[in-house]
């Protein structure tokens, strides 16, 4: 087990109000996730897909999810016993069993519970209730763990990559599918700058920090040096992209009609020339021999700072009623107006 001094926040830590609240609010978040309303997201649009799906090395029509895992079951597969953390409503690993890559597949999610896709279990699926973050793994039990979308709400990816990394046997693999850009989507004024430069008929600008809710992308813009410096030479395949396309879509600020293929060809190019760093990224990597990264340890102030930012006053009022016993009353009164007005 490693020990609690090498974790970015101790257990001890997430007892505290602002880890607790957050996690209350992740869940909250994610709970009410389903797949349409994933299938609607802005990065999941036919042509952002079809431009992944190029960026993979495929062309024809978008399927599933074969874009990023094509190669698994031909190359590597099939695998007995595998591992997925956040799994969210399983769709990955769905697919993973129906294709016959995954025997047996195990998922580690923290609102398990409380998704009815995942209750739905798949035959061939397992799905427990976990906070990732502090999760333990026994060493060498699994031949193949996938991570996506989850590294990037994670705090404690140092103790979490070296748990995945132990937990891996000898030839187990571990891929990767991550937003990897800069942290809480504050992008650097570089990138704004050739966004404002590429598109002058919009206006960019970043979300303000304390609207960035749960622990989306707390650590994001360390996992790709994190991972290469856990795994090593290992990695056996992998492709950045999204550098443009995907902070075009959260901070444009107007309505003005977007022309996605413009956008797509930026960044396709701006991937190929290293313009800027990726913001999502695909890697596949074997076990490694590699020493534990140690972790930065952060402080009391920094971890309640970095999950609460301070807000403005009229926000602060607003989460303030929220959060008294006159809430849910309050909410249901607000959906009780909002569909009488309908």
């Amino acid at each position: 087990m490693q020990s609690q001094s090498d974790y970015t926040i101790s257990r001890e830590q997430a007892k505290r109000k602002s880890y607790v609240k957050t996690l209350r609010d992740e869940i909250a978040i994610w709970s009410n996730v389903d797949e349409e309303s994933l299938n609607n997201l802005h990065i999941n649009q036919p042509k952002i897909l079809a431009y992944r799906k190029k960026m993979m090395g495929q062309s024809g029509p978008v399927e599933e999810y074969a874009d990023w895992t094509h190669f698994l079951l031909k190359d590597f597969g099939p695998r007995k016993r595998c591992l997925s953390l956040g799994s969210g409503v399983g769709r990955v690993e769905k697919y993973l069993a129906k294709i016959g890559f995954a025997e047996k597949l195990e998922t580690l999610e923290l609102c398990a519970d409380a998704n009815e896709s995942v209750k739905l279990k798949h035959a061939k699926i397992e799905a427990q209730v976990a906070d990732i973050n502090f999760m333990e793994l026994q060493p060498e039990s699994y031949d193949f763990i996938l991570c996506h979308c989850v590294l990037h709400h994670l705090i404690n990816l140092e103790h979490v990559l070296s748990v995945i990394n132990l937990a891996l046997k000898k030839d187990g693999l571990f891929l990767l599918y991550e937003y990897v850009g800069d942290n809480r989507f504050q992008f650097s004024e570089q990138r704004l700058d050739f966004l404002n430069k590429m598109f002058p008929k919009h206006k960019f600008q970043c979300l303000p920090l304390w609207s960035i809710n749960g622990f989306e992308a707390i650590r994001s813009e360390e996992i790709l040096e994190l991972v290469q410096n856990q795994f090593g030479d290992s990695c056996k395949q992998s492709v950045g992209f999204g550098g443009i396309y995907f902070p075009f879509l959260v901070c444009v600020a107007d309505g003005t009609e977007i022309q996605i293929e413009k956008v797509i060809e930026i960044d396709e190019k701006a991937a190929k020339e290293g313009i800027f760093l990726p913001c999502y990224y695909m890697g596949l990597y074997g076990k490694s021999s590699k020493k534990d990264v140690i972790a930065k340890h952060w402080s009391d102030d920094e971890l309640d700072s970095r999950l609460i930012p301070p807000a403005p006053l009229s926000i602060r009022a607003r989460r303030s009623i929220s959060n008294s016993p006159a809430g849910p009353f309050l909410r249901w009164a607000k959906r009780m107006l909002i569909q009488q007005s309908k």
